[in-house]
């Protein structure tokens, strides 16, 4: 069986081989975990590593996997459009609520949500200023742009709601080339989009933000997701494997001999990591600078606002000035702009289903919350830095070749 949705396969197998690596340990656990089920059988997994980058990323994922470390299990923050569908569906199913008879139904599930009441009043105002939701005395009802935007199909729209991150599909002509975070199209005025799937660079010609699909061709320019396989973000749990991969964790064991020698030769290659300190390597040659957080696309997307000036772009594991900055000049600048750092903000806003119900204020904020990780942030803040001139790039380490196996992990 090749499929690439293996979780909602219910499949049982003798043998899961997965091409390349998942983002996530949890990912991992359910796919092998299709194997393993008959009686004498054994659970295991075998990674086919397509590029150096994917061995390394398949190597700290499995590094996690040993030491016990599985994501924390925790809904998105701030669901304000769920509170606005179960506002929506209470009316319905009520045929009518009181203007302050909400509380009765959803105050005690709105705490854990980050969500006070004064954000469900603003939000329930906003509904009612744009007739999603019309009062009547004393009674909410559904209003007639509530009838328009969901009424179809007697409200069909409104028995189910989805919260997964905004993610577009990529396409080359007909060829599907995977799938991308809307980070990855961010980047400074004047610069083409330009992501790394498939082995090899693609320039991004159209974003269709309707139905979250991009459009791309094959570019010379050096893509940004240099590491990121499919452009998702990694976790900073993640990315910190991979440091600590390229600093010689790991068991060797665990590697085929092939994997064993590319990795070696990716830590002798690897000018980008130091024991105790982040890298930061400048490269007067190609003029630019890179600083090696290993902190997630999520954080380094916050940290490359401070370097808005000089031309900032990010990734998973760097965030890539457009010039080579001395160290003063470094140092002075990320002082200056950390002060400000925000989270990432995208240039797009439709990308949330019910988002109609929600004010503008609270919607900023919610994306707010949801593009950031003030954590690593402060991480890399904080971290000792070591400035390197660059003569060896790391990027090389997204080189694609022939196949990898990292080895078979058996439970």
């Amino acid at each position: 069986m090749a499929t690439k949705f293996l979780e909602a396969t219910g499949a049982d197998l003798d043998h899961v081989i997965q091409l390349d690596a998942p983002g996530t340990v949890s990912s991992f656990l359910q796919r092998l975990g299709r194997t393993g089920r008959r009686a004498g059988t054994r659970r295991n997994c075998l990674f086919l590593a397509t590029s150096r980058a994917a061995l390394l990323q398949a190597s700290a994922l499995v590094l996690l996997w040993r030491e016990g470390y599985v994501e924390p299990l925790a809904p998105p923050p701030q669901p304000l459009h769920v509170v606005a569908q179960q506002l929506m569906t209470l009316v319905l199913q009520q045929g009518g609520i009181g203007r302050s008879t909400w509380r009765e139904w959803l105050l005690n599930l709105i705490v854990p949500m980050q969500i006070t009441e004064g954000d469900v009043e603003l939000m329930l105002a906003h509904m009612l200023s744009r007739q999603i939701l019309v009062q009547d005395g004393g009674t909410v009802g559904i209003g007639p742009e509530g009838e328009r935007l969901y009424g179809g199909k007697n409200f069909m729209d409104l028995l189910s709601v989805f919260d997964t991150p905004p993610v577009f599909t990529v396409f080359s002509g007909p060829r599907n080339l995977g799938s991308v975070h809307p980070l990855s199209f961010k980047r400074p005025d004047g610069e083409p989009a330009v992501l790394s799937l498939g082995g090899r660079a693609w320039q991004v010609t159209d974003l269709d933000f309707k139905h979250k699909t991009a459009y791309v061709v094959p570019s010379e320019y050096i893509g940004r997701s240099h590491w990121l396989g499919e452009s998702q973000p990694l976790s900073y749990q993640m990315c910190q494997a991979v440091r600590r991969i390229l600093l010689g964790g790991g068991s060797k064991g665990e590697w085929s001999k092939r994997a064993a020698v590319e990795i070696d030769q990716a830590r002798e290659d690897a000018n980008c990591v130091a024991p105790d300190a982040l890298v930061v390597e400048v490269e007067k040659a190609k003029g630019r600078t890179v600083r090696w957080t290993f902190a997630g696309l999520l954080a380094n997307s916050q940290l490359a606002g401070a370097f808005t000036p000089c031309g900032s772009r990010a990734d998973n594991l760097s965030i890539t000035l457009s010039a080579a900055v001395t160290p003063v000049t470094f140092r002075k600048q990320l002082e200056v702009g950390s002060a400000g750092i925000e989270p990432t903000r995208l240039d797009q806003e439709d990308f949330l289903k019910f988002q109609e119900c929600v004010p503008v204020q609270l919607l900023t904020q919610m994306r707010a919350n949801r593009s950031s990780n003030n954590p690593a942030v402060e991480a890399c803040r904080t971290a000792i830095m070591i400035f390197r001139e660059g003569s060896r790039t790391p990027h090389d380490l997204s080189q694609t070749g022939y196949p990898f196996c990292s080895g078979r992990h058996n439970l």
